[in-house]
């Protein structure tokens, strides 16, 4: 494994560790699984790829060019309700969009409090304005996420307190515990630059964001944007 800074070190364990296992008491960001209510359940992912062959290195060059997961960021850029803010229901289960497009939620995700954010767990997909799949998320296991687009499927996968992994299509698997990995990926994870996903909720705007990371070297995608 590649010597890495203690910044980015530190940067990995807040991300990897701490983010999906610890809920905040009080005001601030928190973790939050949400009950589900087996909708889920019949959402299509297709194929999910596993790993094949040993791991290779998340490299800088590999996240500073094309790669699958920026491709399979692109094919949910093209049919996503991207410029547009929708709607939340009351519950706050489901978000409509004035297109048609619609983000579904496996369970209802309350709003956090005043002066607060919020990362739910949850299960979802967003549907495009003709009705049909545009982004699918569901858990395979504990910190294990497949994601599908019309045309791609990709698997976020937490190996370890300072590790995870991107699984391609075709099985090619990318970690940055892997010989050979980019020394600042934890401090680019942190900044939504490297390969990840979030839905964020703010208690003072009423919002909540699904976001892509790693849409490119420097940027993150937001795919959907509700409000209440």
């Amino acid at each position: 494994m590649t010597q890495r800074s203690s910044a980015s070190r530190l940067s990995l364990v807040v991300a990897l560790a701490v983010l999906p296992l610890v809920a905040a008491k009080g005001g601030g960001c928190s973790t939050e699984i949400q009950p589900g209510d087996g909708s889920a359940d019949s959402w299509e992912l297709g194929p999910v790829p596993e790993q094949k062959g040993a791991l290779k290195p998340m490299s800088c060059e590999w996240l500073n060019h094309s790669n699958c997961w920026t491709e399979f960021v692109d094919s949910v850029k093209a049919c996503a309700p991207l410029a547009e803010t929708g709607t939340f229901d009351k519950d706050r289960e489901n978000c409509s969009f004035g297109s048609g497009a619609m983000l579904e939620l496996e369970g209802p995700i309350g709003r956090p409090a005043k002066g607060s954010t919020r990362l739910p767990i949850v299960n979802h997909r967003v549907l495009a304005s003709d009705g049909t799949p545009c982004l699918t998320a569901k858990s395979l296991a504990p910190f294990k996420t497949a994601l599908a687009s019309r045309t791609h499927t990709v698997v976020l996968e937490s190996t370890g307190t300072l590790t995870y992994k991107v699984i391609c299509d075709d099985g090619a698997a990318y970690g940055d515990g892997a010989e050979g990995s980019c020394s600042d990926v934890g401090l680019r994870w942190l900044g939504h630059h490297a390969p990840g996903n979030s839905l964020l909720c703010s208690g003072d705007e009423g919002t909540c964001t699904l976001e892509l990371w790693g849409a490119s070297a420097t940027s993150s995608l937001p795919v959907a944007t509700c409000k209440d």
